[in-house]
């Protein structure tokens, strides 16, 4: 299950344009192949404090992804459950903040607080940085509602290497409708070319109480 998901979140990526390394330019902008898709990160004025509040002005004025597409159980129309995702970044990190919304009522499935988690077993969050544009290549980052981190090497198109163990950073707050994922990768964690370019990347969600796989991209 998880090789098609990764499989999928490749071949369906959006695109990055990204800063030359270690000199982030203000603003980092994204584009799909579909034109429907652009996006901005923009680069960090403050500080930010991994706590799951989201209450940093840069949060407050970062663009916002809505509107996930179902994958499952039928790849077409919108989530029923909402998700919201931002980034921005600094000079060191990239930052992501996923808000899940939970409209079911009932406990979120966390099965395991274990790194690198039975994926299809917990509620959770994955994302894929193809940072060569080779779409057989990539990181991949994720939590569980838990806040168990997963993290891999993507070779092949869909084979994980989860021997891989990043420097990511993560906290999960939740809220009676809503659980929230605030994260921090480091850039040093990741290979990418030194001058500018671009990224493919692509972000999903598995809900297991709705029995909902979405994606931003479809």
């Amino acid at each position: 299950m998880i090789k098609s998901w990764l499989s999928f979140i490749l071949m369906v990526a959006f695109a990055i344009q990204t800063f030359s390394q270690g000199t982030p330019n203000d603003t980092i902008s994204i584009n799909i192949r579909n034109k429907n898709f652009v996006y901005t990160v923009k680069k960090i004025k403050g500080s930010i404090t991994l706590d799951g509040v989201l209450d940093e002005t840069d949060w407050q004025t970062a663009n916002r992804v809505e509107n996930f597409r179902l994958v499952q159980p039928v790849d077409t129309g919108f989530a029923q459950q909402k998700s919201e995702l931002m980034l921005i970044y600094d000079d060191k990190a990239l930052y992501m903040a996923v808000i899940f919304y939970d409209t079911i009522p009932g406990k979120r499935i966390a099965e395991s607080f274990r790194r690198d988690f039975a994926f299809n077993n917990n509620d959770n969050l994955l994302t894929v940085f193809d940072t060569f544009r080779d779409q057989t290549n990539g990181f991949s980052f994720g939590n569980s509602a838990s806040g168990a981190i997963w993290d891999g090497l993507v070779s092949d198109g869909s084979v994980m290497n989860l021997n891989w163990d990043s420097k990511v950073e993560l906290k999960v707050k939740d809220y009676p409708d809503k659980w929230i994922t605030e994260m921090k990768i480091p850039f040093k964690s990741i290979r990418y070319p030194s001058k500018s370019q671009t990224w493919y990347a692509n972000f999903g969600r598995l809900d297991l109480k709705s029995n909902e796989k979405s994606v931003w991209a479809p």
